[in-house]
């Protein structure tokens, strides 16, 4: 089994920032200054522990849609993203 890296999150929360039509970033800075990228996904970690976080507002703010805290490893993360993605792919079919 191929050991998951930083990497290989990195990649699969690419693309489903580009499946869903998210910005590619949390955050874009301008004149004004830094502002969050409101629907963006991303990944965090903790404790040696991750969750995906989405962006919610313009301040920062983030949800955990996958999970309450921290609680997968990169492997365990990546395929919970995996199987997140294939429930958004059924949702819009079934529209």
């Amino acid at each position: 089994m191929e050991r998951i890296t930083y990497a290989h999150l990195e990649a699969r929360i690419a693309l489903l920032n580009a499946y869903t039509n998210n910005p590619d970033t949390p955050y874009t800075r301008d004149k004004s200054g830094v502002k969050a990228n409101v629907g963006n996904y991303h990944w965090s970690g903790a404790y040696g522990k991750y969750t995906l976080h989405q962006m919610h507002n313009e301040s920062g703010g983030v949800s955990e849609p996958l999970s309450y805290g921290h609680c997968y490893n990169k492997r365990e993360l990546f395929d919970a993203i995996n199987v997140y993605m294939a429930g958004i792919k059924v949702g819009k079919e079934s529209r």
